[in-house]
């Protein structure tokens, strides 16, 4: 009976998934590789019925193909090695590289390859480097294994780390990297260019739009940096 209800599902599956796919509007006009773009896909909860979960993230993938250069943002629930395969399978269908987090541990897709991301895991979309890390013991080597990397954004599980706002936002300005800061709930926006951060709650479908052209200005020494952020980045080393 579960065979042929996992066949069932599989078909079922795969009609939703070539219904979608084939109605993906034409992405002319949208391929501005100036603009990166993180799309967070909110929580996708798998329950019984799991059908409903994989279909309803396909819609949302369908709905980000205009953007040229992104990463996806998703956060599951209850859901086993085969659910995971079939995540990473149609996010590489869908040409959406992603990051999805699950019990406390998050992992990257890309071209339906499966990473754990670790300490000073790095990895690139197009020309934009990402760096990830999440224990605060080893903040210091971080900063100068960053530095050297020089990526265009940093990740922080601070669900782990848990590392204050005032030195996510120094470090932000100091490496000149756009940085996210995610924990159980919120992911947090930090800009080298200024002196705030931006609360997002990751239930939420929301699009953050990059522009790289002032980042590129930044790297390149144009913008001074911040003394106070300097100062405050020292101090809590």
């Amino acid at each position: 009976m579960k065979k042929i209800l996992d066949f069932i599902s599989k078909k079922i599956l795969f009609e939703n998934l070539k219904r979608i796919f084939y109605s993906i509007p034409s992405k002319k006009g949208y391929a501005d590789n100036k603009k990166f773009y993180v799309i967070n896909f909110g929580f996708v909860h798998f329950g019984f019925f799991k059908l409903g979960g994989y279909i309803h993230l396909m819609e949302q993938f369908k709905d980000v193909q205009k953007f040229n250069n992104k990463i996806g943002i998703v956060s599951v629930n209850n859901i086993s090695k085969t659910g995971i395969r079939y995540i990473s399978e149609i996010a590489e269908i869908f040409g959406i590289p992603l990051i999805m987090r699950y019990e406390g541990n998050c992992y990257y897709f890309k071209e339906n390859t499966i990473t754990p991301l670790d300490n000073g895991s790095t990895f690139r979309i197009k020309n934009f480097k990402f760096y990830f890390f999440n224990q605060s013991s080893e903040f210091l080597f971080q900063i100068l294994d960053s530095r050297i990397e020089n990526p265009e954004f940093i990740i922080v599980d601070n669900f782990n780390a848990k590392i204050p706002d005032i030195e996510l936002n120094s470090l932000s300005t100091v490496i000149s990297s756009y940085l996210l800061s995610v924990d159980q709930s919120v992911l947090k926006l930090y800009k080298p260019e200024n002196n705030r951060s931006y609360d997002y709650k990751l239930r939420d479908h929301f699009v953050l739009k990059f522009d790289m052209q002032i980042l590129e200005k930044l790297k390149n020494g144009i913008t001074k940096i911040d003394p106070r952020k300097l100062e405050n980045l020292v101090k809590y080393i």
